[in-house]
């Protein structure tokens, strides 16, 4: 909606506002006048950034090496050590926590400290639970374990403190003990544990996104926007990425103070020492910013914006503060509405008959609309939201029973048993399938004997005790494979059936633009590299992307120089000189007629059921006393037919 420089004091009442309609997290905002610019001086990493005595350590190799301010010999480590990515730096050297096979094949995990002098000492820990992450603070090394224990460790490897504190989420050094991120009852907290054992909180600027640093003094983490350092005196952005022209990935960045105002940072793809910068310094890149606003906090769509960042150097992508469907509301209606919206497993439909969502078949110029999977994502042929991965909701059966067919009536269901589920579940799947595909609204057929035929069929049903091949199974497929994965282990040929009237898609990620945005094409941009563009792992809307992933697992290899590629005894592999840590084999993983079904049962798609809590409520309360033999198949259709047409018709129209 504006550039970078114009985003700045906007973006700081737009976080007020949504603060008032308690959307954000319970902390205060950090200022974002904190902030100052900085620059990048990039270095080269092969492994993990360690740091040790001011200076930036590469753990690479079971080894580690300095990368800045200069290049260094490799620093010595055990023989047959592979690093992990748990590192860390104290002022005497680098640990690290390897890894080792001894003679009969065992693995071992043992912490290893590489000093800076030359030399090396290794302890094996003889604690139950593994090492999770650690950080080095006073000449001590500090543990967080996978039996819920933090353990202090001195110079000689001997136990000065144990605190059990339970799921630890992330910690960072500081100049007395560590800061600590954790779960307590499932709720965030911080706090600083010191060497004698006190538990004192943190911060209260510090939110649930937040990812803790290593700091000389104080707290030191990163989120989405920037670095942000808290020594006492209150917290503010020591850097915002936006403003000094970097992008760095929020989920997988480390950063360590390093002193004088140097930090260094990595996300796994860009490294470096950020310095503040000069007037030598070249301006940073104008981009486009636009302002994205979601609902659910499992969503894809950080990961989205990470991404697209990180490749796109004209248009940027803010993620505002997770907030109640009510707060998104007020805002789409408000004048700091979103540019994009994300509606995750919500229906757009409302926003879209207020008004409030673009059509973006008007922004896609000559985008082969064909070969995507866009039509079961239109309203009145206009596309407001689309979402790049989804899940399938379906029925699965023997191919043996029910053929190649991805849809059938009720009587192809008689007779068959059904797995896991009783008729409740199976009518919230299947009604708001029905709705869906014969009109929303008041008059949806619930007096035809089709939809009676569905409740006849949940009271027919009887939950096995056991998994049995005869019986049908309700299946919510996350990615192509999981069908066949699931064929693989039972030795079966399955097929999904769908429910009556076939199988649907439930996404994962939808997102629409907002109809007053400034940029529209940027906006359009965005959502169109999550489609067209990226990876995605679970089902995609991209057909020729998934027809290529069939190709490959059908073809694996095809590319690779035989000659070239070494496989290990534990059947991993090595092609020109990188290291693949999946099993190889030239044989396919899959057949053809599990990469026929999958695409036909993609293709097959043209229904989208949004979640709706209130509507499954409704059905599931209603439909109750009828499974339970407590109200008759006649009456059951006519007061449910009844409440499920009021309560469209009042949301609907």
């Amino acid at each position: 909606m504006m550039h970078e420089k114009e985003f700045k004091s906007a973006l700081a009442s737009l976080t007020a506002l949504l603060l008032l309609a308690g959307c954000g997290a319970g902390s205060a905002p950090v200022p974002a006048e904190t902030a100052a610019e900085y620059a990048l001086v990039s270095f080269e990493l092969a492994g993990f950034p360690a740091v040790s005595g001011g200076a930036v350590y590469d753990c690479a190799g079971g080894s580690g090496a300095a990368v800045w301010p200069e290049a260094g010999a490799p620093l010595d480590a055990p023989e047959g050590a592979r690093a992990t990515a748990l590192a860390s730096g104290g002022g005497d050297g680098v640990w690290t926590l390897d890894r080792y096979w001894d003679a009969d094949g065992t693995e071992h995990a043992a912490l290893c400290l590489h000093k800076i002098g030359g030399g090396c000492e290794s302890f094996e820990p003889d604690w139950p639970g593994e090492v999770t992450d650690m950080c080095c603070s006073g000449g001590a090394l500090w543990l967080a374990c996978a039996d819920g224990y933090v353990r202090c460790l001195g110079e000689g490897f001997e136990l000065l403190l144990e605190y059990e504190l339970g799921d630890v989420a992330g910690m960072g050094a500081t100049e007395s003990g560590v800061n600590l991120k954790y779960l307590d009852r499932g709720e965030v907290k911080f706090a600083n544990l010191s060497p004698d054992g006190a538990l004192t909180p943190g911060p209260a600027a510090l939110t649930e996104d937040c990812v803790l640093q290593d700091a000389l003094g104080g707290w030191l983490w990163t989120d989405g926007r920037g670095l942000v350092r808290d020594a006492g005196a209150g917290a503010g952005y020591v850097v915002i990425w936006a403003e000094s022209g970097l992008v760095f990935s929020a989920a997988s960045l480390w950063a360590a103070e390093l002193g004088e105002g140097l930090y260094a940072v990595s996300d796994g793809s860009a490294a470096g020492v950020l310095r503040p910068a000069s007037e030598a310094d070249p301006e940073p890149p104008e981009r486009v910013t636009l302002t994205l606003a979601h609902m659910d906090e499992n969503s894809c769509i950080p990961t989205y914006i990470d991404e697209f960042n990180r490749s796109h150097s004209d248009i940027r992508v803010e993620l505002l503060p997770e907030m109640t469907q009510e707060a998104l509301v007020a805002l789409m209606a408000s004048d700091e509405a979103p540019d994009i919206i994300g509606f995750g497993y919500n229906s757009p439909e409302s926003m879209a008959a207020n008004g409030w969502l673009l059509d973006m078949y008007t922004l896609m110029g000559d985008f082969p609309r064909e070969d995507f999977l866009l039509e079961p994502f239109e309203t009145d042929g206009a596309l407001y939201a689309v979402s790049p991965e989804y899940y399938v909701y379906t029925l699965v059966g023997l191919e043996a029973d029910f053929g190649r067919s991805y849809v059938h009536p009720t009587e192809d269901y008689e007779g068959i048993g059904f797995n896991h589920f009783a008729g409740d579940e199976f009518l919230t799947y299947s009604i708001p399938l029905w709705i869906e595909q014969n009109r929303r609204g008041a008059d949806c057929g619930f007096d035809s004997p089709e939809f009676t035929e569905l409740l006849e069929m949940a009271g027919s049903m009887t939950k096995a005790e056991s998994f049995s091949p005869e019986t049908l199974s309700v299946y919510i497929m996350t990615n192509h494979m999981a069908l066949i994965n699931t064929e693989k282990e039972r030795g079966l040929e399955l097929w999904p059936v769908g429910f009556p009237g076939g199988s649907y898609i439930s996404p994962i990620a939808a997102m629409g633009i907002h109809a007053a945005t400034e940029e529209p094409e940027a906006a359009w941009e965005f959502i169109r590299w999550c489609v067209a563009e990226r990876e995605n792992f679970m089902f995609t809307l991209n057909l020729p992307a998934l027809e290529e992933k069939f190709y490959e697992l059908l073809h694996p290899h095809e590319d690779l120089d035989p000659e070239k590629v070494v496989i290990r005894e534990d059947g991993t592999w090595d092609y020109e000189g990188r290291h693949y840590e999946t099993v190889f084999s030239w044989e396919p993983s899959i057949t053809e007629r599990q990469a026929d079904m999958m695409l036909g049962l993609v293709k097959s798609l043209d229904t989208v059921i949004y979640c709706d809590a209130e509507l499954v409520d409704l059905i599931r309360e209603d439909a109750g006393a009828f499974l339970a033999g407590e109200r008759s198949l006649g009456d059951t259709a006519a007061l449910l037919g009844d409440r499920l047409g009021t309560y469209l018709a009042e949301k609907y129209g």
